[in-house]
């Protein structure tokens, strides 16, 4: 995982959180309104920070893991250049330095999917031990017609290393999902409530790029 290490050390990422992270945050809060208890929230995968700053104004306690040092540093950072506070733990997702069901909320934004198929699915089951019986898990996957996947190794089916084309060309390891494979693998851990695929597909190049939200529920 050194790769995303030099990847946050030399280039930068992202300020913002996508569009549907923000609605789904948003639609918690408004049917949480009446309620009085404590929303607290883990980010998978935090990098430099792009969704930190959203997270921590919107829940009552923020908690993020990634595997980069740098990452993390720059996230924390941006948290108290906005006079934010989070709890930062760098390691890796398939053991989880935290207490079981102790997340209403957690996020996936690109980030389980840079793994083989072993690591995501060990990701999955200890992300089921960590959500409250009650939360919620958003994830946000790439899909498995997204142009570039013939200009790398396939080292499992359909998950590819040393891509030179494509959204994650020059990132290391990454899984590209198709629809059965996401259901069934989610659905041994979560129920999902939602599934929006994505497709979007630039008119000069024919470039396709294909994603997947997931919104699931603890079992």
């Amino acid at each position: 995982m050194t790769i995303w290490e030099e990847t946050f050390s030399k280039r930068s990422w992202g300020q913002y959180p996508p569009e549907p992270l923000i609605r789904e945050v948003k639609k918690l809060h408004s049917q949480q309104q009446e309620a009085s208890s404590t929303l607290r929230c883990l980010e998978l995968g935090c990098g430099p920070g792009a969704n930190a700053v959203f997270l921590a104004e919107n829940f009552d306690t923020y908690t993020a893991i990634d595997i980069s040092p740098t990452a993390i540093q720059i996230a924390q950072e941006r948290l108290i250049k906005h006079n934010l506070q989070g709890t930062f733990y760098c390691g890796s997702f398939k053991s989880m330095p935290v207490p079981s069901h102790s997340f209403d909320f957690i996020v996936d934004n690109l980030s389980i999917y840079a793994n083989s198929m072993e690591v995501i699915e060990a990701t999955l089951c200890e992300t089921a031990r960590v959500i409250h019986p009650s939360g919620k898990f958003f994830s946000r996957v790439w899909g498995s017609a997204t142009y570039g996947l013939n200009s790398g190794i396939e080292i499992e089916k359909n998950t590819f290393d040393n891509l030179q084309d494509g959204p994650c060309a020059g990132l290391g390891v990454s899984h590209f999902f198709d629809y059965e494979e996401l259901i069934s693998l989610y659905s041994n851990h979560f129920r999902i409530s939602g599934c929006v695929q994505s497709l979007c597909r630039d008119m000069l190049s024919y470039n396709l790029v294909e994603e997947f939200i997931l919104l699931c529920q603890a079992k």
